[in-house]
């Protein structure tokens, strides 16, 4: 009985279901469909101007995952490597070798198709169904190693495992993935989770993914399943697509009158973003900011900009909330109506995070906010709205500076009663005159 669809990298075909499946079609022509069975895409060095400007959110600390990088780095892990390969071997009882060798004889077109960069083509065919063998075990057994007994885990290290899940996000440094049936793939063990719960469940510190149920779904690699939990696609947005940008930072914006909400629906989309005319609420999902947000977000970026394809969500969405944030006051403004948690602290650390994600950004490509940027604009220009937005301000102010405890509002109150009867004594000394 199939007990789910799962998205899985190629070589973790290594599942006895999955072998039963390759060794069960009838000729080469259909076992050759099976490792073609990829969507077109890039996985690419990220460009030199772009690269330079944050060399470390690019580039892997400790462990390559493909070609891009394994020159540089396989060394520094094969022992890591050859670990999570025998305990895969020995917990499953899977035959790697036939898996292997069909990897070997059908995998140099997937490498070519996805690989434009020439390390990748300086690999034999051998040395690089090895290198995705190996990675993708790797993968699926780090996702694992807690569900193992300490002394069998392999991953013990905070400050490796840190560095590891820097690599794992990063674009250059993916694998590309196919579509399978499994027969529940993992179970050789009661008490684990399907493969889309167990990525889920590593990368909770990575962008918003805390917030958002797992599910499983179309990816082409890990990146890009992170993605696709951030930057889903949604028919309101295909609507919305034009080059208006908006004019205004959130500080303009609330002084035009327009009232920041936190959506209240959990899991929602970054993109998810609402606003009306009728009352001036401009409902946005939050975002949560913290260490991992801007290598996380410059890859989920360069992975969008290296394939023209795939519409550009997060390119939409950070050019948008970088309209938003020109100042800390923007910041402060989006901080306190719950838009952005910000877990770095800094509110200049967030403006800067913005700041970098859009540089070098193309200005003239699809806009899927233009929609929600035109009606901003038009209804931040209205002179109604600037007034009570205006009003919206003094009452802000008002009630920070003056009222905002109850010893200030007895000085207030004080001070407009001493004022009043001065007044008053002007008045009787002026009449007595």
């Amino acid at each position: 009985m199939h007990e789910t669809i799962e998205i899985i990298p190629l070589s973790v075909a290594i599942a006895r279901d999955i072998e039963s499946t390759i060794f069960s079609m009838q000729n080469d022509e259909a076992r050759s469909r099976f490792f073609r069975d990829f969507r077109p895409i890039n996985i690419d060095k990220v460009p030199g101007k772009r690269r330079t400007l944050n060399e470390d959110a690019y580039s892997p600390r400790v462990v390559s995952i493909g070609p891009l990088h394994y020159e540089r780095l396989h060394s520094k892990f094969i022992v890591y490597k050859n670990k999570c390969l025998y305990r895969y071997k020995q917990v499953s009882g899977f035959n790697v070798d036939s898996i292997a060798s069909l990897a070997v004889e059908h995998g140099d077109r997937s490498r070519h198709d996805h690989y434009r960069d020439g390390a990748a083509n300086t690999i034999s065919n051998q040395v690089f169904a090895e290198m995705i063998m190996k990675d993708s075990i790797f993968m699926v057994e780090l996702f694992l190693d807690n569900k193992f007994s300490p002394e069998e885990q392999i991953f013990t290290n905070p400050w490796i495992n840190r560095d590891i899940l820097h690599d794992l996000i990063l674009h250059e440094n993916q694998i590309p993935c196919c579509r399978c049936d499994l027969h529940e793939f993992f179970s050789v063990r009661s008490d684990v989770k399907h493969l889309h719960e167990l990525i889920h469940n590593y990368f909770q510190d990575v962008g918003n993914m805390v917030t958002f149920a797992p599910k499983d779904c179309q990816y082409d690699h890990l990146l890009d399943l992170l993605r696709e939990y951030h930057f889903p696609r949604l028919e309101s947005i295909e609507e919305g697509k034009g080059k208006v940008r908006c004019k205004f930072s959130a500080k303009q914006l609330q002084e035009a009158g327009v009232k920041f909400v936190k959506a209240n629906r959990a899991g929602m989309p970054l993109l998810d973003i609402k606003f009306s005319g009728e009352n001036g609420n401009l409902e946005i999902p939050q975002l949560i900011v913290n260490e991992w947000s801007e290598t996380f977000y410059l890859n989920v970026i360069a992975f969008e900009r290296a394939n023209p394809q795939i519409r550009h969500y997060a390119c939409s969405y950070f050019i948008f909330m970088e309209s938003l944030v020109k100042t800390d006051k923007d910041v402060d403004v989006l901080v306190d109506h719950q838009i952005i948690e910000n877990s770095l602290g800094d509110q200049e650390q967030v403006r800067s995070l913005f700041t970098n994600l859009c540089k070098d950004f193309p200005r003239n490509g699809d806009f899927y906010l233009s929609s929600h940027c035109n009606d901003l604009n038009t209804y931040s220009r209205d002179w109604w709205h600037q007034w009570k937005g205006a009003w919206y301000g003094w009452k802000q102010m008002l009630r920070r500076d003056y009222f905002s405890n109850p010893w200030s509002t007895i000085s207030v109150v004080a001070a407009v009663i001493l004022l009043i009867l001065t007044v008053i004594q002007t008045v009787c000394s002026v009449i007595s005159l």
